[in-house]
């Protein structure tokens, strides 16, 4: 084994191989039971060794602090979990207990097989490979884990929306752990506990406090969190949870009727007291389907596309915000009171481009039209818009999958799969048929534009 380079101190070359290799001082052989730190970073590429090295070598240097510092290597039986972890990361490995290799046998044997090829290692190493110490994570840090797990999907949002995907979380372990009256560590937790909560949420509904979707949300957020953890631990066996349901109470928006919205809404203009903006983001809804976060995040450049032929919308992720689902990105033609509201704003809704933009039109909105009665019953909102389209796509017989498109609604049959799906021309052909739904829309108007 040779010094690959005198500037890098602890860098060797075996049979082509990099290895790291750290020398422990004679007076401190004895508390480390080696004479060196040695570790292979299993690659012959100088760029890969290297991001390995910085990885190692830290730890490694650790260890020879604790050493100095008078700590005995040499007890390793009380090793935690989390630095059995580590040993194995810095060898390329997974640390996994020997309870759960005993169940797996052929884990078992590849694990010993490795343990073989590394040189049969003693100590703190082979602890890394055939230890007890189980997780130790607490109820308390399963947010924190989440975070850190799904950073790649978190880094994506902003402030409202990550608040949004969070607080659901923190609230369902917020409840478990009032119910067991403690903060636990996660394996303690058990298979009974996980029912008597179950059945303490089942009085809470029978007592009305919560709605059985509340309790279903609670248990669908806990076995997401443990899941996570289980699978970023190469755990494939089942949570707690698992089973433990709730029927969900029905609670879908009812859908306006096309009478009540052209008598009531349009046809003495009942909105000529809300601000411009946010008539027109309403009226954008009615012939898109598109939620108020799809049509507030519109990039003007490249979503919104009035001067061409078909006039469109895209709905696509972009820097405003992403995408709920992959599904529901879309190009929709606008027809109708949408492509009104959009000549009268062709840059996009601007006041509520904001993270929280989205929800304050809403609720500006909502308040509206319960105030002028303009809301078909105390059930109505402005999601139930998006209702109103769906009903309308059936009832102008567009075809089933189009539907799917339209709505952003993933599309079960495997016909989505393949092609290209509907030209624009034959879309906006079917959407212009639905137009004739609206008794006082014009669309003879010199400018097409809505009403201030």
């Amino acid at each position: 084994m040779k010094k690959y380079s005198p500037d890098i101190p602890h860098l060797y070359v075996r049979r082509k191989t990099f290895v790291f290799r750290l020398v422990i001082p004679v007076h401190l052989r004895s508390l480390a039971g080696k004479s060196e730190f040695k570790a292979s970073l299993k690659t012959k590429d100088l760029s890969v060794a290297m991001k390995q090295y910085g990885e190692v070598e830290p730890y490694y240097q650790s260890l020879m602090e604790k050493l100095r510092n008078g700590e005995d290597l040499t007890n390793y039986s009380e090793l935690s979990y989390e630095e059995l972890m580590r040993i194995a990361q810095v060898t390329g490995r997974i640390y996994k207990p020997l309870d759960q290799l005993i169940q797996n046998p052929a884990q078992l044997i590849q694990t010993h097989s490795e343990w073989t090829k590394a040189g049969k290692p003693k100590g703190r190493e082979f602890s890394s490979y055939f230890g007890t110490a189980e997780a130790t994570m607490k109820l308390s840090n399963l947010v924190a884990f989440y975070e850190d797990d799904q950073v790649h999907v978190l880094s994506s949002l902003n402030d409202r929306e990550r608040s949004k995907k969070l607080t659901p979380l923190k609230n369902a372990v917020t409840q478990l752990m009032s119910f067991l009256e403690k903060d636990i560590d996660l394996p303690s937790l058990d298979r009974q506990q996980a029912r008597n909560f179950h059945r303490h949420l089942k009085n809470k509904i029978a007592t009305q406090e919560i709605k059985a979707n509340t309790a279903s949300k609670y248990i669908t957020h806990l076995r997401v969190l443990i899941k996570t953890y289980k699978n970023a631990h190469d755990d494939e066996t089942e949570t707690v949870f698992d089973g433990l349901n709730f029927k969900a109470q029905e609670n879908a928006r009812p859908p306006f009727t096309i009478d009540f919205l052209n008598e009531r809404w349009f046809k003495k203009d009942a909105f000529t007291q809300l601000n411009p903006c946010a008539k027109a983001l309403l009226f954008a809804v009615i012939d898109t389907g598109c939620s108020f976060k799809e049509l507030c995040g519109l990039d003007p450049e490249k979503d919104i596309r009035l001067n061409v032929a078909i006039p469109h919308i895209i709905i696509q992720g972009n820097e405003h915000r992403q995408l709920k689902t992959t599904h529901r990105k879309r190009t929709i033609p606008l027809t109708g009171y949408s492509l009104q509201a959009f000549k009268t704003f062709p840059m996009g809704f601007t006041q509520y481009a904001t993270d929280n933009g989205p929800s304050n039109a809403s609720g500006l909105i909502n308040k509206y039209m319960q105030n002028n009665g303009l809301l078909e019953t105390d059930k109505h909102s402005v999601y139930s818009l998006r209702h109103t389209f769906k009903d309308r796509l059936r009832k102008h017989g567009i075809p089933e999958e189009l539907q799917h498109d339209l709505m952003g609604h993933k599309d079960q049959g495997m016909g989505s799969h393949y092609g290209n799906g509907y030209p624009l021309e034959e879309t906006v052909t079917y959407l212009q048929r639905m137009s004739a739904d609206w008794k006082y829309l014009s669309l003879n108007d010199k400018e097409n534009r809505l009403p201030r």
